[in-house]
Order: C-alpha cells, then sequence, then structure tokens
C-alpha cells in the first residue's frame, strides 16, 4: 500500500470543492476498512488543499496502532459500478454490477430487487448489516419515492460519505448518490429511454467515460433488457471498468480511458432481473435480491486470474436462453378474452391462452397447469371455471363473472413443472353495471346545513358517518364529522375535529380513510393561492389531526382538488388542471399506509368545461362528476368508464331544480346519492327495480301478453305517468319533459310519447302507494309498422309529482317480426 500521494476526494456532487487528506488508512478507497461495517463513525473534517496538514505529525502515531486494528478487523469496501433499471413497459426490475474484489459474491451485499415495484445497489463501503438496503426494500413496496428513499437512508447513516446507491421504482422514478470518500473516479447518472428508467454508477473506476460509454450502449441499444444490460456492460468494461484492476489499486483514475496495454475491468459480477408475478423474498444482511426470480445469473468468488466475468456472466445468460426454448414466456404468449365488457353475474366468458417461448415460437405441447390470480388492483369479482389443455400448446380457460361491478384484472400463471410465469400484462375483465339508474325525490337533510358553509360531504367507511367541511364561529374553516343511526335516517349534528392547522386555511374538500385516522384535503394554504392535496393525520380519534403536509407525488402546481377515496382507501380521484385542460384524475397505493403511484388521466372535459367532485361508482366503472359549464353553473354527469373514450352524459331522474348548482359528494351503500350545494346537503332516492316488463321480448306474428309493473315509490303518489320508448344507452333531454329520462331519443320516443308507441297509449295515474301495472295483450300478426320489427328498445316510466318529476330505470324490450 502506497501512501505517498494522498488521494484527493471531492464533496457530495463531485463537481464541487476537492479535499486532500493524510487520514490515510481511515479515508483511502478500495481498501480494507468500511467503517460502517465496524461501527466507527468518521467526521467529515473540514480539509482544503492548501489546509496545513501538520496535525497529522501530532496524532498520527497515536492513531497508527488503532488504524491497523481497523484495516484487520474491518469487513472490506469496494470499488465497483452498476446499472440499476426498470421497464416500465414490461414491469422487468434489474441490477446488474461488477467489481475487481476476488473470493466475493456481489450478488449478496450489492443489488436490491423488489419484482413489481423496483430495485436498488448499494456499494462502496459494504452494507454489512443490510440496514440500508432494508430500508430501500421496505420503502419500495409502499410507493415511496425514490429521491426520499435515499434521503431516509442518509438520514440514519453516519457513514453515508462513504456510500454510493443507486435506486430505479415502476414509479418512473431514479436517484443515484455518491459519497465524497468513495474513490475516484465516481459518480452516476440517471435517465429514461423508451420505457427504461434508469441510475448507472460507479466508484473507484478508470474514469468518468466508464459510466458515459455505459450509459450511451444503454440507450442505443435493443432487444431484451438481459441483453442490453450485458451490452451496457461490455461497454463500461471497454473503458478500463473498476480501475483497481485495469490501473492502480491506489491511483485507479490515473491510466486514462481506456487503459493502455491488456488488463481486466472486474472480478466478479452477478446480474439479476425480476418480472411481475415473481416472489418477493425476504431482505436480511445476507442478500436483498434471493428468491426463485426470472432470471439470475451470477460470477462469484472468482480469483484475479480467472476468465473476465462479464464473459462468463454472458455465456451464463446464453445457457440460460438455451432453456428457455420451448418454455411459456410472459410477454410472447398470448391472451384472448371472447368478451371484455359483461353484465354482472351473465354466462361463462373464455379465455384462451395461446404459448409461447421467449423467441415467440408457439409451443407445440399442453402439460402445463393453469391458474388464476387477481391483480391487487382487481375487484376480484370473477373466478375460474374450469381449464381445458387443447394438448398442442393452447388452452381455455372458463371464466364466470361475478356479481359484483368494476374491472376484474386477471393473471394467467402457467406452471410448466420448471417454475410457474405469471402472463404480462393482466387481462381485463369489466363486469359493468347494464344501465345508469336515476335519482328522484331530492331531500334536504336539516342537521348538516346548521354548519355555517358546509359543503364537501363524504361519507365514512361504514356508512354512517359523514366527513364535511365549514367553518366554525369564529370563520375558521374545520373539519366537521356527524352520525345517523342507519342510512334512512337524519344526520345528527355535526361536531367539530380538533386540529393542529392554525388559522389562515381555506379547506375546500375533504376524504378521510375508513379508520377516521387519515385526511386528504384540498385547501389553499395560507399565502398561497392554488389549490392543492394535502394529508392530514392523527394517531386516534381523541387526537387532533396534524398540521398538513402536502402529498408531493400527486401535486403539479396547476391546481388539485376534490379528492375521493374508495371504500378500501387504495385508489384516490381527484381534479386536476395540469397539461392546461380539467380533467379527473386517479391513483393508486399498494395498502393505506403506501404511497400514490403515478396518476393517470380518467376523464376530459370539452373546451370551457371544468369537471371536479368526482364520485365512483359500480366499482369504478362509472364516474359521477360536477361540470361548471362556460355560464358558471354546476350541472351533475355521469360517464361509463368501461367503454373506449368515456363521454358525459346528464344524470337521468327527476331533480332538475335542485341539480342547478349543486355537485355529487357521496353514495350511501343502497344507491341514494348525496349532492352539496351552499350551506345544504340533499340526498336523492336511486330508483331501482322501479319498472318491469314481462316478457322482455314478442313476437309480433305470434302475438302475446305484455306486463309492466310501475314502482316510483310514496313520493310520486297520485301523479300522472306515461311510458316512454327509445334507444338503448345514455339519457336524454325530451321536449315537455322537465328532466334526462335515460333512453336515447329517437322516432319512437315521439310517437309513445303522443300515445301511439309499442305499448299503446300509456298513460295512466299512480295509486297512492306510486304504483301502476299496465297489462297490453298483444294479437297475432299485430300492426306494428315494419320498422319496429327486429329491434332492441329502452323503456321507461316518468310522472309528473307535485313540483317536480319521477323517472324510472329503464328496461331492455325487443320486438321480433
Amino acid at each position: 500500500m502506497d501512501f505517498s500521494h494522498p488521494p484527493q476526494y471531492c464533496r457530495e456532487g463531485r463537481n464541487s470543492q476537492c479535499r486532500s487528506t493524510n487520514f490515510d488508512l481511515l479515508f483511502i478507497k478500495n481498501e480494507k476498512c468500511a467503517p460502517s461495517a465496524c461501527g466507527i463513525v468518521v467526521n467529515d473534517i473540514n480539509a482544503c488543499p492548501n489546509h496545513d496538514y501538520s496535525m497529522r505529525n501530532m496524532i498520527g502515531k497515536r492513531l497508527t496502532s488503532i488504524f491497523v486494528a481497523i484495516v484487520l478487523l474491518c469487513s472490506q469496501a469496494w470499488a465497483t459500478w452498476s446499472i440499476v433499471v426498470v421497464d416500465l413497459a414490461t414491469g422487468e426490475v434489474a441490477v446488474v454490477t461488477a467489481t475487481c474484489l476476488t473470493n466475493f459474491d456481489l450478488r449478496e451485499y450489492v443489488p436490491v430487487l423488489v419484482p413489481g415495484y423496483g430495485a436498488g445497489a448499494h456499494q462502496s463501503a459494504v452494507d454489512v448489516y443490510g440496514t440500508n438496503r432494508l430500508i430501500n426494500w421496505q420503502l419500495l413496496q409502499t410507493g415511496t419515492p425514490v429521491s426520499e428513499i435515499l434521503q431516509i437512508i442518509k438520514d440514519q447513516d453516519l457513514t453515508k460519505h462513504f456510500r454510493q446507491i443507486g435506486i430505479v421504482s415502476l414509479r418512473g422514478d431514479a436517484v443515484t448518490f455518491t459519497g465524497p470518500f468513495t474513490g475516484d473516479w465516481g459518480g452516476g447518472s440517471t435517465g429514461r429511454v423508451g420505457s427504461l428508467v434508469y441510475a448507472i454508477q460507479g466508484n473507484g473506476l478508470a474514469g468518468q467515460r466508464v459510466v458515459t460509454m455505459c450509459e450511451a450502449a444503454l440507450r442505443g441499444s435493443t432487444g431484451p433488457l438481459p441483453e442490453r444490460l450485458l451490452a451496457a456492460m461490455d461497454a463500461a468494461n471497454s473503458m478500463g471498468g473498476d480501475g483497481r484492476c485495469s490501473c492502480s489499486v491506489p491511483f485507479p483514475d490515473s491510466c486514462g480511458t481506456p487503459p493502455p496495454g491488456t488488463w481486466k475491468g472486474s472480478h466478479v459480477a452477478t446480474l439479476v432481473l425480476g418480472r411481475p408475478g415473481d416472489p418477493i423474498e425476504s431482505c436480511t444482511a445476507s442478500g436483498c435480491a434471493d428468491g426463485d426470480i426470472y432470471l439470475a445469473l451470477n460470477v462469484a468468488y472468482a480469483s484475479a486470474g480467472d476468465p473476465d466475468p462479464l464473459i462468463t456472466l454472458r455465456q451464463q445468460y446464453q445457457t440460460w436462453a438455451v432453456a428457455q426454448i420451448g418454455r411459456p414466456d410472459a410477454y410472447q404468449s398470448d391472451v384472448f378474452l371472447s368478451s371484455s365488457l359483461v353484465n354482472p353475474g351473465s354466462g361463462l366468458v373464455q379465455l384462451v391462452v395461446d404459448l409461447r417461448d421467449r423467441d415467440g415460437n408457439p409451443l407445440s405441447t399442453g402439460g402445463s397447469a393453469l391458474s388464476l390470480v387477481h391483480d391487487e388492483t382487481s375487484v376480484g369479482s370473477s373466478s375460474l371455471a374450469g381449464v381445458t389443455d387443447h394438448m398442442d400448446g393452447t388452452y381455455t380457460m372458463d371464466i364466470q363473472p361475478g356479481t359484483k361491478t368494476g374491472v376484474d384484472r386477471l393473471r394467467v400463471v402457467v406452471d410448466d413443472g420448471v417454475k410457474p410465469v405469471t402472463l404480462w400484462p393482466p387481462t381485463e375483465l369489466v363486469i359493468a353495471a347494464p344501465q345508469v339508474i336515476p335519482w328522484n325525490n331530492p331531500q334536504v337533510d336539516a342537521a348538516l346545513g346548521f354548519v355555517a358553509g358546509a359543503r364537501s360531504l363524504r361519507l365514512a367507511g361504514d356508512g354512517l358517518g359523514g366527513w364535511l367541511l365549514g367553518e366554525d364561529p369564529t370563520g375558521t374553516s374545520r373539519i366537521w364529522f356527524a352520525q345517523r343511526a342507519d342510512e334512512l335516517s337524519p344526520f345528527q349534528s355535526p361536531v367539530a375535529q380538533a386540529d393542529d392547522f392554525g388559522g389562515g386555511w381555506d379547506l375546500r374538500s375533504v376524504t378521510v380513510t375508513a379508520d377516521g385516522l387519515h385526511a386528504i384535503l384540498g385547501a389553499v394554504a395560507p399565502g398561497e393561492s392554488v389549490e392543492r392535496l394535502w394529508n392530514s393525520t392523527r394517531p386516534d380519534n381523541s387526537m387532533p389531526f396534524s398540521f398538513p403536509v402536502v402529498v408531493s407525488e400527486l401535486n403539479s402546481g396547476s391546481g388539485e382538488s376534490t379528492p375521493i377515496l374508495s371504500n378500501d382507501d387504495l385508489r384516490l380521484w381527484f381534479a386536476s388542471s395540469r397539461g392546461g385542460s380539467s380533467r379527473i384524475w386517479s391513483s393508486h397505493r399498494s395498502n393505506p399506509g403506501s404511497r400514490f403511484l403515478r396518476p393517470e388521466p380518467q376523464l376530459f372535459a370539452a373546451a370551457g368545461d371544468i369537471l371536479a367532485w368526482p364520485l365512483p361508482i359500480e366499482s369504478g366503472t362509472q364516474l359521477i362528476v360536477a361540470k361548471r359549464n362556460s355560464s358558471g353553473t354546476w350541472s351533475p354527469m355521469i360517464a361509463d368508464l368501461a367503454w373506449p373514450a368515456p363521454q358525459l352524459h346528464s344524470i337521468p331522474g327527476g331533480w332538475p331544480a335542485l341539480a342547478a348548482g349543486y355537485k355529487p359528494t357521496a353514495m350511501d351503500s343502497n344507491g341514494d346519492l348525496w349532492l352539496a350545494g351552499s350551506s345544504v346537503m340533499a340526498r336523492a332516492e336511486r330508483a331501482d327495480s322501479s319498472l318491469t316488463i314481462t316478457p322482455d321480448s314478442l313476437s309480433a306474428s305470434v302475438g302475446g301478453n305484455i306486463s309492466l309493473q310501475i314502482d316510483l315509490g310514496t313520493a310520486a303518489a297520485n301523479a300522472p305517468f306515461r311510458i316512454l320508448v327509445g334507444g338503448l344507452g345514455g339519457t336524454s333531454a325530451v321536449p315537455g319533459i322537465p328532466c334526462f329520462v335515460p333512453l336515447l331519443v329517437n322516432q319512437a320516443t315521439g310517437l309513445s310519447f303522443n300515445g301511439d308507441g309499442l305499448f299503446g297509449s300509456g298513460f295512466g295515474t299512480l295509486d297512492a302507494m306510486g304504483l301502476s301495472t299496465i297489462s297490453l295483450s298483444v294479437p297475432a300478426g299485430a300492426g306494428y309498422q315494419s320498422h319496429w320489427l327486429g329491434k332492441d328498445y329502452s323503456v321507461c316510466a316518468v310522472a309528473a309529482g307535485t313540483g317536480q318529476a319521477f323517472v324510472s330505470a329503464s328496461v331492455p324490450f325487443r320486438l321480433n317480426p
């Protein structure tokens, strides 16, 4: 070991002020002592190139024996380089790394691999006890942004100046950190190319070109991810790689890039790659990238005289690739659904699976076991009824749609006897509500109006509590909570919840987790003008809500508002003006304590319109929103998200007078809809089972009897009604009727309005219970016009009550020739 030339070190960031130190045994990089491994705290001595180092003479002899002991007892610190990468398109996560250490296993100490979430690399000073890697491993699974993960690691690591760390997540973010005492040349780079997001870092390298050439090769390569990683490592190696091998142990970056002569750039290397569905194994001091993952290549415990480990890695990869011939591949295999949009509880749907290997070649034999797993974002409604093996590499899976509406995201798992393969991406089966049900008879809840400026009613998890915002007697915006005995009872007077907000907050909307301990607010902070989303928590229901902290992963700075959580607290919808257009966005998280992932747009507004107050219903397959028109008025609207390019439609029902200026904010478990106005909260009744037609089809040539049963509730007692007929799907305004009806206006609508429709005159009067029955006898060969025949129709009843209308649900009816 040559101590005649004190090495230079740079402060964090690599381009700032450099330092020299004569505490060689403590600070020398690429040698034996890793202070973190020994539990030794090293202070950041403020030394500069022109500093007087005469103090070395004063303390050098005294420390020599201590430092020698450290050198002998401490674990190793090494120079190395690594690539951490995720593929946002495939969900793959990977780490590849190499170093000049001999008789060492890099896979045990450097990589962190969390399939489905992200990856990391921890190098330079050995993370012997796995503390930093465990934090990395845990926080990736909570959706924490990688910059925050890095900061948390640094905050608790007293020897962070000796660390080099790269972390990338499937959120799409990447970070790299090089401590000032890690070894020259050291540094890193992050970026994105196509669907790849990466962090590249190295220390003790032959020069900066090791990293720059590595990055250029990764960005310029094509093909499967393992091949792109190997190409990038080869490019780094061509520039000298680890300078202790290719140049000099004490001065690894002193020979240029590439170094002259013949050399090796490393002695050991490893590549680990996980795919969605791979198990997430435990993270311990002896490894955080273990388990039966998709690909694991490793050159461990090699000596200096062994072949170049990158050559050996490639040979291992080629051997592995040959073994994949004839095995099912997650991305090359095809999956086909006989129907991707079904009604709740409908008949079996066929899922055809065509297995192919990684080269795209179809498998020609059967024998694999196929199973179905719901993705974490799936509504979990459908089930596997059976599997047919056609013995030619294709299979038919019979899927039974459930009765719960929503999107089932189904992972097909294929076990060929070697190891299970999860086909990717998941297949989506939408179990959609067949129609939009109208709402009638809105009633104001008087107790909720006692809060000054009451707004933003959101229901608690059990439906018996309600969260709202309003002002206390001092004019301060507060969170309030009201309770009721059951969903049909009125709320009791709301109670203001204690908080540590202080004054000046403009609270505009709120949603609270089912346990009542975490509020997400749409608010304008004191001294600000833009509404943002904020977190506020409390340890239990008797404690105040904490001072709000901005939800950094969801805010764009353009204005975010009106958040609402799903019943399981895993998905959030909100309004945002990011990108210059008002639209509804949503984000999900893996568990209620996790961070939200990158938000995705759900619904766009037309030019001049503003969307806010999202209210997901039918397990998120339909979305009710408030649309503010160019005139400044609010209109409740609904969109069916199950269809491509969903369009907004007016909500059917007999409540136009109340709806003006009101926003939809909550829904009871029975489907009743809550609307919020200025200090007024009202509930409208959902018109389920309000109309039935028996039978639901008729042959004009055969004839038969038809019965229509109408039930619009006691609020519509003794009201006159009429039957309307129109097209299937959507909602429409009908001239002469003061509300929207759940059908599309066509020629049949005008005829039925005038009493000349499919069901005779279609007029009548409801009884004192809001009920009525129409019975028709259609003779064989009835004189229906030919253009009426062979078509499907939507039928509804509309009644005119005192000061309002009542609209039934629509039901389908088919008139055959």
